[in-house]
């Protein structure tokens, strides 16, 4: 049932406009309106340290608007009983139609330096986007990578650290396997 009143609604969103209207928002900006309004956005301009549920489907290819069209969306979301501060934007899925996508997606990533390396090689839009950095600027600078070019998502699992009863366990390439937290990070380039 789910699944298809996903599909009615998505079939609904036929532009990224109709996206745009339905979302659901505490504040909407454009590039042009944080570069001339500044001090108005403040409280959203420095989002970019914690993320949401998301996934890409392996393979799935994406578009993004016109760096002129682009929107860009905050709201609060709680991530273990704490209000964040979260960005979002609008690409167009092969497999999904138009969606909204939590910025956050950009800059997931493993624990271990061994595993971070691994998820940059073969990673030439991802891997820049793994740097410490606003959202905001996350998502400019995969504008400018990206252009008008359509977006390949590959999908990686390693792993990263868990909580448990409240503690930090950090994860280990020393573990074994079934005792390690898996992610599911991503792999983006250019589709050829």
């Amino acid at each position: 049932m789910a699944v298809s009143l996903k599909t009615t609604i998505m079939s609904k969103i036929a532009s990224f406009e109709d996206l745009y209207k339905n979302v659901e928002s505490s504040v909407i900006m454009t590039f042009k309106d944080l570069s001339e309004k500044a001090d108005q956005f403040a409280d959203w301009s420095n989002c970019g340290d914690k993320g949401l549920p998301f996934e890409f489907f392996d393979g799935e290819h994406f578009t993004l608007p016109k760096k002129d069209k682009i929107k860009i969306w905050g709201r609060e979301e709680e991530i273990n009983k704490k209000k964040y501060k979260m960005l979002y934007t609008a690409i167009k899925s092969d497999r999904q139609g138009f969606i909204e996508v939590p910025i956050s997606i950009f800059r997931r990533m493993p624990a271990l330096k061994e595993e971070q390396d691994l998820l940059k090689t073969g990673n030439e839009i991802g891997a820049p986007l793994l740097n410490r950095m606003s959202d905001i600027k996350r998502l400019e600078l995969l504008v400018s990578l990206v252009g008008d070019g359509t977006v390949e998502v590959r999908e990686v699992i390693l792993h990263q650290n868990d909580f448990v009863d409240g503690k930090l366990v950090r994860d280990s390439a020393d573990k074994e396997e079934k005792d390690r937290r898996k992610i599911v990070c991503h792999r983006f380039n250019l589709a050829k």
